[in-house]
Formats: structure tokens, C-alpha cells, sequence
């Protein structure tokens, strides 16, 4: 449940998360070479038939313009039909900007620890540096309401 200062309350249960793209490419990290270049992503995806949004957050480094590590993380978050009614507005499902850094800061959090965990047994270490989605993410999901 997520609570917000303007809906009453955001009812929803995680169904599904884990990481769905992981790569080393350890014969392309080059120790001596401390810069690196980040790429993150984060996206959502809504699918009106089952009421599920998708978290994505994804990241890619490179060192000297070659990939050395790509990781992607999705949650699933079945929000139930009592939201999804809050949440619509004539012919519009209108997703709050707020619920959208609140999943998407979850999915970032959890990119974070399977980049950790997954460089234990390396030598490459690297800790995602912090993010603050409120400056990313600027605006509500809009997606208009099918009408089949």
C-alpha cells in the first residue's frame, strides 16, 4: 500500500520482480582505467487488461566506449481495481508522478544490490551512485482507457 497526501490510497501487490538482463564482460574491464561511462534508465509500462505496471530500472558502464557491465531489474505491481478507479479520469488511467519514483526508487534500489551482488566473486567493484528520481521523473503515466 502506498499513501499520498493527494489520493487516499494506493492498494497493489508486487507479483514478479527479479533481474531480467545481466552481463560481465570481464575481458573488457581494464583495472588501470578508473573512469567509467554510465548509462541508467528507468521506464514503466502499463497493461490495462491485467492492471499491471512494470517497473524497469537498467544501467550500462563502459570503459573507453566498451561495454563492461549491463544489468536491467523489473518489478510487476498488480495494482488492484479500486486504485485503478482512483486512478481514472474520464477516459484516461492517470498513473501519479509520486507512485512512479515510489516503484521505480524500488527497482533502482534493487538494481543496486544485484549489481553488488553479482561483482562479489569479481575484482570489479562499483556501487550504483544514489539518484533522485523526483528530478528525473517529471510528470504522471498518462494512458488512455480502452474501451473494448
Amino acid at each position: 500500500m502506498f499513501m499520498d497526501k493527494n489520493l487516499k490510497q494506493a492498494y497493489f501487490q508486487i507479483i514478479e520482480g527479479g533481474i531480467q538482463e545481466y552481463a560481465f564482460f570481464k575481458e573488457n574491464y581494464d583495472p588501470t582505467v578508473p573512469e567509467f561511462q554510465l548509462k541508467s534508465t528507468i521506464s514503466f509500462q502499463f497493461t490495462q487488461d491485467t492492471n499491471v505496471l512494470t517497473s524497469n530500472a537498467g544501467i550500462t558502464i563502459n570503459q573507453n566506449g566498451i561495454p563492461v557491465l549491463k544489468c536491467t531489474i523489473s518489478f510487476d505491481y498488480s495494482l488492484l481495481e479500486e486504485t485503478i478507479r482512483e486512478f481514472t479520469k474520464c477516459k484516461q488511467i492517470v498513473i501519479p508522478r509520486d507512485i512512479l519514483i515510489y516503484f521505480g526508487s524500488n527497482a533502482l534500489g534493487a538494481l543496486r544490490g544485484a549489481i553488488m551482488a553479482k561483482l562479489e566473486t569479481t575484482t570489479f567493484r562499483f556501487i550504483l551512485p544514489p539518484v533522485n528520481l523526483g528530478d528525473i521523473i517529471k510528470e504522471s503515466l498518462t494512458i488512455e482507457r480502452d474501451t473494448n
